[in-house]
């Protein structure tokens, strides 16, 4: 075996991925069944001590107890602001006509894209948004 067919069986395919803010490298060969991106909610100042995962495509942040992210804060509209995954994985945020407005890094906003790192202003509570890759049945930040 020659110095360059020794070198091709050890380099392998590589893409890479972005989660947040972070470039991941990811083997190609390397199954990928089983990982999935979620949003979540990092409290900051909130009214809620623990982290939100953002489960499923749409998630209503309000006040009623049907909401899918209850914030039990009088300054937060019964259905106050959506969260929203699309098929890519990309998350956005819409005020769904709210009292108070919803804010991403401190400014008012009616809908506008996440990105890992921004805050999210709803009633009294301030929120981190970030990106977490579920790997079958576990989750990592």
């Amino acid at each position: 075996m020659n110095v360059d067919d020794a070198a091709e069986q050890t380099l392998r395919p590589f893409k890479l991925e972005t989660i947040g803010e972070t470039d991941l490298a990811r083997d190609f060969d390397r199954p990928t069944t089983g990982i999935r991106v979620m949003g979540v909610l990092l409290p900051v100042q909130a009214c809620v001590k623990d982290r939100i995962v953002i489960v499923g495509s749409s998630a209503v942040v309000g006040r009623d107890p049907t909401a899918e992210i209850v914030l039990p804060d009088s300054a937060v509209s019964k259905r106050h602001a959506r969260i929203r995954c699309d098929p890519d994985g990309l998350y956005s945020i819409e005020d769904l006509g709210s009292s108070n407005g919803t804010y991403v890094d401190n400014v008012p906003v009616l809908s506008c894209a996440l990105h890992g790192g921004d805050s999210i202003r709803i009633g009294r509570s301030m929120f981190v948004f970030d990106r977490i890759r579920s790997f079958e049945g576990t989750t990592e930040t």
